[in-house]
């Protein structure tokens, strides 16, 4: 078994409880593995983040400077 980490101040920690929902990010997904890309995109999604998938590294570069992410995959 491992230890629970410490929640933020304030938050409840339930052993087997459902995690804690974690912050909303925007994502560009940059693979030239269209699958893989939208995989990633779709679980990334249904977490609630806002993700853009691009299939080139021009692409990638592109859609960095026009929805300014705080994650690049």
């Amino acid at each position: 078994t491992l230890p629970l980490a410490a929640g933020p101040a304030g938050a409840a920690v339930v052993p087997g409880g459902p995690p804690a929902p974690a912050a909303t990010r925007r994502v560009v997904v940059a693979d030239d593995n269209a699958d893989g890309a939208e995989t990633t995109a779709l679980l990334l999604r249904a977490v609630g983040h806002e993700v853009w998938v691009a299939l080139t590294g021009p692409d990638a570069v592109v859609a960095a400077r026009d929805h300014r992410p705080d994650v690049v995959l």
